[in-house]
């Protein structure tokens, strides 16, 4: 997909450093120049519909796209059908819930629903999560602290609305 033309200036090429797949076959990319692209082409038919066509995951008509940071995204991971959360290289953690129905506008600005940044983490290499049956949300976030050392992170987030 190319870049935005009306996105600012950035020097970091619009490579993609991480994606993830929602249960509902959504598929999640975030990029080096702070993107985040949706693909809803791969959502799963209705049940009154048979399911048999092919996967449509990256048809431009159904790819949404937001500027999410001001750097590299290097981390996404679904925690709803339309609520995810993605890390920046810097440590900055961000919880969007994407908007419905879905649109190609690509100046549609999303808000964070929940943001924060990494206590020890200076650099982000990797991102998970999970959600409770109880509804709570755990986040690990792994990566570099200031002097070099591997550190692993775990946001536990309890009550959220998923």
């Amino acid at each position: 997909m190319p870049a935005s033309t009306s996105s600012p200036i950035s020097l970091s090429p619009p490579f993609i450093l991480a994606i993830a797949i929602g249960t509902d076959g959504k598929l999640a990319a975030v990029t080096a120049d702070g993107r985040l692209i949706v693909g809803r082409g791969g959502e799963k038919a209705r049940k009154d519909r048979g399911n048999k066509r092919k996967w449509k995951g990256l048809n431009p008509e159904l790819i949404s796209q937001y500027h999410v940071a001001d750097g590299p995204v290097v981390g996404v991971s679904w925690t709803g059908q339309a609520e995810l959360v993605i890390a920046s290289l810097g440590g900055q953690l961000k919880m969007f819930q994407l908007p419905e129905p879905p649109t190609t506008a690509s100046s549609i600005e999303l808000k964070p629903t929940w943001a924060t940044n990494t206590n020890r983490v200076d650099k982000v290499n990797s991102l998970a999560t999970h959600t409770t049956q109880e509804h709570a949300l755990r986040i690990a976030v792994g990566g570099l602290t200031s002097d070099g050392r591997g550190c692993l992170e775990i946001w536990w987030l309890h009550d959220c609305e998923l």
